[in-house]
């Protein structure tokens, strides 16, 4: 499964984690024009603010390898850099994650 990661403008967490709705498959065909969909229909509710950078992430490429109790633990720690989703241990401390 496929999620989508935008910059969070509200400090002090880094991403927001949008999931395409995947019951639209049958609609769209395919999980690309599923993601396409949901990114659309996000610009037109505002979420997603223009020019704002978006990632496509396998669920696997997540920190941890799947969205879990466990691994979603260090969300508010995650940043995008270097073409990947990484935790910053330092703010995970700052946060009291650690």
């Amino acid at each position: 499964m496929k999620f989508v990661l935008i910059p969070n403008p509200d400090p002090p967490y880094n991403l927001i984690r949008i999931c395409p709705n995947m019951s639209n498959l049958r609609d769209y065909g395919t999980e690309d024009r599923v993601i396409e969909h949901c990114i659309a229909r996000n610009r037109e509710v505002g979420l997603i603010k223009p020019g704002s950078p978006v990632y496509i992430v396998e669920e696997s490429d997540l920190p941890g390898g799947e969205v879990s109790l466990e691994n979603d633990r260090y969300f508010d720690a995650w940043f995008w850099g270097d073409d990947k989703v990484s935790v910053d241990m330092a703010k995970a401390k700052t946060l009291g994650l650690l």
